[in-house]
C-alpha cells in the first residue's frame, strides 16, 4: 500500500486548534441562547397580541350589535311618531281606514 499514490497529497488541510474550536462553539452557544430568548419573547408577544385581538374582536361584535338594535330602535321610535303626527292631523282616522281614506 505504500506504493499507492495519494489521491490527498496536494490539498492543504487547516487545522484549528483546539482554543479556536473552543471558541467558535462559545460563540455559537451564545447566539444560540441569544436566539432561543428572542424565540420565546416573540412566543409571549404573540400570546399577548392573539389575546388582544381576541378581546378586541369581541368587543366590536358586541359594538355592532349594540349598534344595529340602536337602529333599529330608533326606526321603530321614527315611525311611532310618524303615526302620532299621522293621527293628530287627521283625527278620527283609524288604520282600518288608511288603504281606503274614502271609506265610510
Amino acid at each position: 500500500m505504500d506504493d499507492d499514490i495519494d489521491l490527498y497529497g496536494d490539498l492543504q488541510i487547516k487545522t484549528e486548534s483546539s482554543d479556536d474550536t473552543k471558541q467558535v462553539l462559545e460563540q455559537l452557544q451564545q447566539t444560540q441562547n441569544q436566539t432561543n430568548k428572542k424565540i420565546e419573547e416573540l412566543k409571549m408577544e404573540v400570546e399577548r397580541l392573539r389575546k388582544q385581538n381576541n378581546n378586541l374582536m369581541k368587543n366590536i361584535s358586541t359594538l355592532y350589535k349594540t349598534a344595529k338594535q340602536e337602529l333599529n330602535r330608533k326606526d321603530k321610535e321614527i315611525n311611532d311618531l310618524r303615526q302620532r303626527l299621522e293621527d293628530r292631523r287627521y283625527p278620527g282616522y283609524s288604520e282600518s281606514n288608511r288603504s281606503h281614506p274614502y271609506k265610510t
